[in-house]
């Protein structure tokens, strides 16, 4: 059976909620354990069945597999580059949003 843990990251002004699910099998291309890093919107961690189901469609940013045999990062130090990647673009994203508004133009 998998095991899932979640974990909460915070990067700058933004935060994120990660699920990392073990694959003991491994995960689409590889043979050996992997966990799967599920990044999603910050949310509670779900209790009933239904949440479980509609957490995907409902929180989810991105989705990436950690192989210790593919990166020398640990399993904290990925989750926070990936989580710091996403901010990244939220950050862009938002300050666009913000010079777009405060233009005077014609």
């Amino acid at each position: 059976m998998k095991e899932v843990k979640y974990k909460d990251y915070r990067i700058g002004s933004n935060l994120y909620t990660v699920k990392l699910t073990y694959l003991p099998t491994g995960g689409i291309l590889h043979y050996n354990p992997t966990v799967k890093v599920n990044i999603m919107e910050w949310h509670t961690q779900p209790i009933t069945f239904l949440d479980k189901i509609l957490e995907h469609f409902k929180f989810s940013i991105e989705s990436y597999e950690w192989d210790p045999l593919l990166t020398d990062l640990s399993l904290t130090d990925y989750c926070i580059k990936k989580c710091s990647q996403i901010a990244e673009i939220d950050d862009a994203i938002k300050k666009t949003n913000n010079e777009w508004d405060s233009f005077e133009g014609e």
